[in-house]
């Protein structure tokens, strides 16, 4: 199972970065997203229609956007995974480059992420699961 949910986060992300919106046969109806604190794009978004938000908000600020995930650990058996994150692109209005190293907690459950929250670190993620 957490192999599984390994699995699923990588192709969430590998679809963004491919289609420029996350999968939503992948998601949850009633999925809830918000990224980091101090973000330009925070959140929340939920359901279906949020994640197509998300995806255009993020847009809305930043081009040529990808997010890598640069490693994907699971957290135990309640199908919680930590995704350390690359982000790279430029700003859309000022077009300078930017590139922040970031985490998420992706909850996924039945094979379809129900919940994911942005951290500004792996090591604040890390504390946000009692993991650390």
């Amino acid at each position: 199972m957490a192999q599984r949910n390994v699995e699923i986060a990588r192709r969430w992300w590998a679809s963004f970065n491919e289609n420029g919106v996350p999968p939503l046969e992948l998601c949850n109806e009633h999925v809830f997203v918000r990224n980091p604190d101090g973000f330009p794009v925070t959140g929340p978004y939920h359901g279906h229609a949020g994640i197509r938000q998300w995806a255009l908000d993020v847009y809305d600020v930043l081009e040529d956007f990808r997010v890598e995930p640069e490693e994907v650990i699971p957290l135990g058996e309640g199908g919680v995974v930590l995704v350390g994150l690359r982000q790279t692109g430029r700003w859309k209005y000022t077009q300078l480059p930017t590139e922040v190293l970031w985490a998420t907690l992706m909850t996924i459950r039945n094979g379809k992420l129900v919940h994911a929250q942005g951290y500004v670190s792996k090591a604040q993620a890390l504390r946000a699961a009692g993991a650390e």
